[in-house]
């Protein structure tokens, strides 16, 4: 997520929900099977790497990586 004023540096290093987009785009375009594992290098000032693995026909995106904590929030839907 990109948050300026919230997140120290004003962004996390690899923003899954941008690559959970993006991921399903490229697959498709660079002809990657269904299942198989992608990586991802997210190229901005403090940078990451994810592995990903798209399953089209479960509309799922598997996004694996190392992860810091950095917020928590609470989310009340009525």
């Amino acid at each position: 997520m990109f948050a300026p004023r919230a997140l120290p540096g004003g962004e996390d290093h690899v923003c899954g929900s941008a690559h959970c987009l993006m991921v399903p785009h490229w697959a498709k375009k660079q002809g990657i099977p269904e299942g198989q594992e992608m990586t991802a290098r997210q190229v901005s000032a403090r940078g990451g790497v994810l592995k990903l693995i798209w399953e089209e026909g479960k509309g799922i995106l598997r996004l694996k990586g190392e992860l810091a904590i950095i917020g928590k929030g609470e989310l009340i839907c009525n």
